[in-house]
């Protein structure tokens, strides 16, 4: 079935994350797919499975061992409708389950190329999306709303990069994206929310340059919904749906493909 009549029939309520990207031929350099409603990728116990083939699956807390930071899943396995999602008590978020990937690697690097989609709700005041840079003073990045979309990578403590969108409401849902080509520079970086671009200083686009950026590891493991290392964990009332990331920077246009599809299922 064609994008246009999944469209126009309603069946996107139904649609995996994975069957979407599939449907609109964007598995190109797609590093990771999750997906809370996806049977294939949250079985019911175990880990957060990648639907994307690479297997780059995620620990439910820190480690795979059931624990306080664990987060809630919600709804029914395989539950492809709003109810399915994962929560939190405050403290919980996902772990890369083994050490970091090149490309994970390369969010802080030179060059750096990629994008990250979110799909869920922004809890109250700190809602961290992934990073690898834990505490401050560290080598890495962190993408998180803070009342307002935040990218910024460190080099030991130094700033490569800072970028901040105008202001964004707690209990925000929907899609939230981040688009970086870093030699690019002018104009290389966008954030996206529900179909928008999220301005940067009055601007759709931001500069993408990196200054200074390490040619080192990054200091923690990737993790999805805390920065690294369980710094600034998930709220209690966010939401976690599914993520994806690529080792490409995604158009508007490719985001706003992937939004049609979704939005009906996530019930904006």
């Amino acid at each position: 079935m064609s994008v246009q009549q999944l469209l126009l029939t309603g069946s996107t309520a139904n649609i995996t994350l994975m069957q979407a990207l599939t449907q609109l031929s964007l598995t190109t350099n797609l590093q990771i797919c999750l997906d809370a409603g996806d049977s294939a990728s949250w079985t019911g116990s175990g880990k957060w499975l990648d639907r994307s083939g690479n297997g780059y699956d995620f620990f439910l807390g820190a480690t795979g061992t059931g624990e306080a930071t664990d987060p809630t899943f919600n709804g029914s396995v395989g539950d492809l409708l709003p109810t399915a999602y994962w929560s939190s008590d405050g403290g919980d978020y996902f772990t890369y389950d083994t050490t970091n990937e090149t490309w994970m690697q390369n969010l802080h690097k030179n060059n750096a190329v990629f994008t990250i989609i979110a799909f869920g709700t922004l809890g109250t005041g700190i809602s961290d999306i992934c990073g690898t840079l834990g505490d401050s003073g560290s080598t890495g990045m962190f993408f998180v709303n803070f009342g307002n979309l935040w990218f910024r990578v460190e080099n030991a403590g130094a700033q490569v990069i800072d970028k901040q969108t105008s202001a964004v409401a707690d209990g925000t849902k929907g899609m939230i994206a981040l688009s970086v080509d870093e030699s690019v520079g002018s104009g290389g970086g966008f954030f996206y929310l529900n179909g928008n671009y999220k301005q940067v200083g009055g601007s759709n686009t931001f500069d993408s340059t990196y200054s200074s950026p390490s040619a080192g590891a990054a200091t923690r493991t990737l993790q999805i919904g805390a920065q690294g290392n369980g710094v600034n964990p998930m709220p209690a009332d966010a939401e976690i749906v599914a993520y994806a990331i690529w080792s490409t920077a995604l158009s508007k246009v490719n985001l706003d493909s992937i939004f049609a599809l979704m939005r009906v299922r996530l019930g904006v």
